[in-house]
């Protein structure tokens, strides 16, 4: 490591200062509403680590394969949350001490200057997880996207964890377009928008687990750092599981794609699963994507996507009666689709069980709900 890319107080202290004069650009009424969690989202994303590249990483660190330098970035990632823990720590009991002298204890939430130094410290907490979420995707082959709603909904459970991941799912629940009523690829989309939605819901959440740190402004220093390095920690195990899955996935829809022959009638399968129930998941849009963009590399896979969105809803019984007719390896590579469609998100739906019922039934395949359950738990 360089010694300009290690952590130190002043360079923390930099960044800081710079986030509080970003802070001071929220009003009321983002912070109220909770819009300032998708601003601030954007800010740490453009003053991320948008230039890291694999092969930079490689330059920086010869001679260590993809997860030595994941945990280099890791360590060193610990280390500026260590650092920063100290420093705002400061910065917190000094902006609730002044509002305590002032207006009393009892109005500390809404006292501007402790939810600007609250605002300030998330942004700078954010641009560093966002950061080494990044850096891990880079490594594992993965671009963050914020315009991507699997990598929005993966960059909160990363940076954020699971409950906040959960707050958004519940936001979107009502707001996810019926895959059964949309086409392939507006569907996709429509679950962007719906996620964009749940974020000031997010914001919100967050403030409120956050308010400790404004009533009890006298938490040692050491214990802030410790919870400061293990949740930076904790977040970077995260970051790994999810781009390490993703990675497995991107492999093995390659290797689909590959083998499959009728390349219209695998996205017809995976489409039967996906729209078998309500409120289809981040990762079944991520692999409808995932699918899409592989078929379309294909030779001629251009003109089968655009024709299969063009189409909208599809014939579940010309599904099947082209099954049956499809030679012995590929009625079994298609089946495979079908369960890999159906465990991607970690779960086996009620709804998708009697599907891949039928369809193993069609493929002359065997229905084994211990595997599947096991495919599942494997992206747990």
């Amino acid at each position: 490591m360089s010694a300009a890319d290690e952590p130190t107080e002043s360079r923390v202290r930099r960044d800081l200062r710079d986030a509080l004069r970003q802070a001071k650009k929220f009003s009321r009424g983002d912070i109220s509403s909770g819009d300032w969690f998708p601003k601030l989202l954007k800010i740490a994303l453009a003053s991320g680590a948008k230039h890291a590249t694999l092969e930079g990483f490689h330059r920086q660190y010869p001679g260590l394969t993809d997860d030595q330098i994941v945990e280099e970035r890791i360590a060193r990632a610990k280390r500026y949350a260590a650092v920063k823990a100290v420093v705002s720590s400061t910065v917190y009991s000094a902006a609730v001490g002044a509002a305590i002298g002032s207006f009393g204890s009892g109005m500390l939430i809404g006292v501007p200057i402790a939810v600007t130094a609250f605002l300030a410290d998330t942004l700078v907490a954010t641009r560093l997880k966002v950061g080494l979420a990044h850096e891990i995707g880079v490594v594992y082959g993965h671009q963050f996207n914020f315009k991507d709603s699997e990598d929005v909904y993966d960059l909160l459970r990363i940076a954020f964890g699971k409950k906040a991941g959960a707050v958004a799912r519940d936001e979107t629940a009502g707001e996810m377009p019926s895959a059964k009523e949309s086409g392939w690829l507006a569907f996709a989309k429509g679950t962007a928008k719906a996620w964009a939605k749940a974020l000031p819901k997010v914001g919100k959440f967050l403030l409120r687990r956050q308010a400790l740190k404004f009533m009890v402004p006298v938490i040692s220093v050491p214990v802030n750092a410790g919870l400061s390095y293990r949740a930076t920690g904790a977040a970077a195990e995260r970051a790994q599981v999810i781009f390490r899955n993703k990675a497995s996935i991107r492999a093995w829809v390659t290797r689909l794609v590959d083998r499959i022959k009728d390349k219209e009638l695998l996205l017809d399968v995976i489409w039967l699963v996906v729209v078998s129930h309500e409120g289809a998941t981040p990762e079944e849009a991520w692999l409808v994507t995932s699918v899409s963009d592989a078929v379309r590399a294909a030779p001629g896979g251009k003109e089968v996507v655009e024709a299969f969105e063009a189409a909208g809803r599809i014939d579940s019984s010309e599904v099947v009666a082209a099954l049956r007719k499809a030679d012995p390896d590929e009625r079994a590579a298609l089946y495979q689709a079908a369960c890999f469609a159906a465990t991607v998100d970690a779960d086996l739906a009620p709804s998708e069980r009697p599907v891949l019922l039928h369809l193993a039934e069609v493929t002359g395949q065997r229905y084994d709900r211990t595997q599947l359950e096991r495919m599942a738990r494997r992206w747990a």
